[in-house]
Order: C-alpha cells, then structure tokens, then sequence
C-alpha cells in the first residue's frame, strides 16, 4: 500500500506526464486544427479502460478515453497485445471518437511483461474522405456519408508502422500529407508517453502504482460527491430545443433530462429525449456521460484531478433509438450541437429547483448554416435573426499552403464570403476582419465597393503604427476610401 506522501508524487508525476504528453502532440503538428486550434486530448488509462490522468484540451473526451480503450479490448484481448503495438480507431461506435475525424491513438504500457496501462491520444483530422472536403457533411444520412470509418486496428507492429492501415488511410483523404503526420505524431507521443509511465512502474512499482491510481479516483469522487451533499435534495426536469436536423427541416427536436439529487447521489435520466436525428445531430452515449461529467466537475471543484473518479459520481439512462443513444450507423458528425443542447438542459434542470445552480444558456452553436439553391446555384444561406444577417465563413487550403489569413488564403475566405452566400437585398454590411495585413484590406477593396472602414487599434505604439499604415492606405489616390474612424480596443 502506498503512503500518501506516495499517492501524491505518483498522482502528480502521471498528470505531468500527461502534460508533457499534450504540448508534445501540440508542437508536432502538421495542421493548424492541432497545432493552433489545440483540437486534440491526452491521456493515461490502466489496462481496464479506467481513466488514471487526463489533460482536458476538450471537456468531450473525458467520456471518450474510457469508450476508446473498452473498444480496443473488445477487438484485442488482453493476451494479443504486445510491446511494441500501437493501435488506431476513429469508430463513434467500436471506440470513443466524438465523430469520425477524430482519430483515438492508444499504446499499451508493459511492466515485468504484464500489461499494466495505456497512454492515448484523440485529435481531429481536416479530411477523411467522404461526401463533402472535411468529412463532416451536413446532409450525411448515415455514418458512411461522414469518411472513413477504422475499428480498432492495429497502427504499429514491433514498434515499426503497419503500411498496409498507413497507405490505406493516406489514400482515403484529400489532405493526405498533413493527415498523416497529424497521426504520426499522435502515434510519437502515444510511445514517448508509454515509456514514461512504465518508468514510473518501474520507480515504485506495480501495486503502489496502481494502489495510488484508486486513491485519486477515490479522492475524485468525493470531493464531487462532497459537493453534491451540499447542495438541497431536489428532482428536476427541463428540455433544451434544436432547430432541425439538417434534413427534416420543419421538425424542431428537443432534449430531455430529468435530474434527481438524493444524498451525495446524483441520476441524469434522458429517456423522454425525441427520437434520434435522420441528419448528422446525434450523439453517442460516451458523449452524454463527458457531458454529465462537465456539469459535475463545474459545480464541485473546477481544479479536481480528472479521472474515473468523475464518472463515478454519477448515474447516466437512455432510450436507444434517440437522438442521445442513436441505432449504427446515425450520422453524428454535428454532435457539439446535441451537446450543448445537454448540458444547458441539465443546468436549467437543477437550475429550477436550486437557485445557486442556476447559469444562462451560452447559446451553445444550435443554430446550424445550410447551403441551398438559388438562381441555378449553390449558395450558403446566411443566419437570419431580427432582420440582420450573420455569416462567419472558413476554408480549406491546399497541402503546400500556408494556414495564415493573408494573402491568397484571405482572398480565397473573402471571396467565399461575398460570392457564394444567398445575402439577397442588404441596406448595407459590416464585416468584422481580424488583425490582418494590407493584402486583406486590398482583397476588400477589390471584390467590393466599400463606403467607408472603421480601424479597431489597441493603444500600443505598434499597434497604432500599423493603424496609421492602414489610414494611408485607404487615403491613397487608386483607393480612396472614407476612414469614418478609429475605435480604441482595449
């Protein structure tokens, strides 16, 4: 039995790990969704799925790690994973992928020839094929529509890649280079991190490592469950409402929880949510249980090792066939819609009856943009609130290109945005630009008639020099256009 002076070196060198983990998976990415997006999660799971330390990049994967491994031992047994292995899924439904991009790397970890633990990583990817460049299609019927779809399969063999997964992912994507060494790099710090942890078994050995593990699940679930014996008994329902599906457009579906707080004892039932979604709305119950899992970490203690211990503080129910526990093959790769929509009802529940628990909705990205047919094209149909228009445009980019917001990249975003929207009659429009360089404001000018800029500068002497290129340029000769004014952002 480990001493807590013991538990707490332990705890802590596995979360550092962890930490050393995510900044590697950072620094080594091939694409920006990595790299500057942070899109990605890592983690140590012992060798029954459990949660031991996880950096939480993304609230989600709490709920996905644990799906991830118990999906890997179902197609794997214990006794045919060997050092040297290194697995791969992206499957929502024989793993824990939030959606199909999101690719879940997982190396065992050895001591004294027994399989004690796994490190893992999860990170989206910009394009695994399917219907649409990107791989999360809107109009997706079926899981199929969304790209590739990976059970567990082995990605390294004796500590060498597999070509045969490698070369058959590599050709199912549209931005082959920058997949594969997004996914190279997860596999690097998923081994790195595999080496480490078996240090640290190794330091203390297996049933102080492990005795220590309990201990901070232990300590997880009752700080929570603390925090919940604090809080008055109460049940409580509430439903949060999603405009459509993406294909049943006239049919508004609604989530439903009812919340029953007993003691230091806490049930989220989801039975009376609506049916599940013909279009990409659904959620996995993985998901569902992050969710819970966000709610209770926010009202007991946001600086709580995440562990197995969150998940133990709470009981999740479902209906299978709705939009929260969906029949194979539902389309889910819209599912931060869904659970926004879970999350705002759980608190609105709770907020109903305990006062204290009570938040707004954040707004929480409900509102999904379709593209549809006008005048013969394809056009992206605006969001239309009170008479004003709102669209907030990305893009993609070629391999060789360079993800900055300038240059072609810009023009190519700007030119999207002005040309390819349904915007119909417009008394007139204001578009919000980013710090940016000349060739963005040029981009403007060329592709619209501008009446007029407004320059947004911060007080530093830098940023108002680069204020006043920007004033000298819309006063030049070939542009003119008016500088209406300049707004101090603090």
């Amino acid at each position: 039995m480990a001493t807590v002076f013991e538990d707490e070196i332990i705890g802590a060198m596995a979360r550092g790990i962890v930490d050393d983990m995510q900044a590697g998976l950072f620094r080594s990415g091939y694409s920006s969704i990595i790299r500057e997006s942070h899109d990605a999660s890592c983690a140590i799971l012992l060798a029954d799925g459990a949660l031991g330390a996880q950096k939480v990049v993304l609230p989600i994967h709490v709920g996905a790690f644990p799906a991830v491994v118990s999906g890997l031992l179902k197609r794997f047994p214990t006794a045919s994973i060997q050092p040297g292995d290194c697995f791969l899924t992206n499957s929502p439904w024989e793993g824990g992928s939030p959606h199909n991009p999101d690719f879940a790397v997982v190396a065992p970890v050895f001591f004294q020839d027994e399989l004690v633990a796994f490190t893992a990583s999860i990170a989206h990817k910009s394009d695994i094929g399917g219907a649409v460049p990107g791989s999360c299609p809107a109009t997706a019927r079926d899981m199929y529509a969304e790209g590739l779809h990976i059970p567990p399969v082995r990605l390294y063999r004796d500590g060498t890649p597999n070509p045969e997964v490698v070369t058959l992912i590599a050709g199912n994507s549209r931005s082959a280079p920058i997949v594969m060494g997004d996914l190279m790099g997860q596999a690097g710090i998923c081994i790195q991190g595999a080496v480490r942890v078996a240090e640290l078994f190794e330091r203390f050995g297996k049933q102080h490592a492990l005795s220590s593990f309990a201990a901070g699940r232990r300590r997880t679930e009752q700080t929570i469950r603390q925090a919940l014996s604090q809080i008055p008994d109460f049940t409580g329902s509430a439903e949060r409402w999603m405009d459509n599906d993406g294909i049943t457009l006239d049919r508004p579906i609604a989530i439903r929880v009812q919340v029953q707080k007993t003691s230091d004892q806490i049930a989220f039932d989801f039975t009376e949510t609506d049916p599940q979604g013909a279009g990409p709305i659904n959620i996995r119950p993985h998901l569902l249980n992050a969710c819970c899992a966000y709610v209770m970490v926010a009202i007991a203690d946001s600086t709580v090792a995440i562990n197995q211990g969150v998940m133990d503080a709470f009981t999740v129910k479902t209906k299978l066939g709705t939009i929260v526990d969906p029949h194979f093959p539902a389309p889910v790769n819209s599912y931060n819609t869904a659970m926004h929509a879970v999350i705002e009802a759980i608190f609105a529940a709770m907020g109903e009856v305990v006062s204290s628990l009570a938040r707004a909705d954040g707004g929480g990205g409900r509102a999904l943009t379709f593209a549809h047919q006008a005048d013969g094209k394809t056009l992206i149909q605006p969001i239309e609130s009170y008479g004003v228009k709102l669209l907030s445009i990305g893009f993609f980019s070629d391999p060789d290109q360079a993800v900055v917001w300038r240059g072609p990249m810009a023009t190519k975003a700007l030119n999207q945005m002005f040309k390819d929207a349904d915007w119909g009659d417009l008394d007139f429009m204001i578009v919000d630009l980013p710090p940016g360089t000349g060739d963005v404001h040029l981009t403007m000018v060329q592709n619209v008639p501008l009446t007029g800029v407004i320059i947004v500068s911060t007080p530093q002497e830098v940023a108002l020099a680069d204020a006043r290129k920007g004033i000298n340029m819309f006063r030049m000769d070939s542009l003119k256009v008016p500088v209406l004014g300049i707004v101090e952002n603090m």
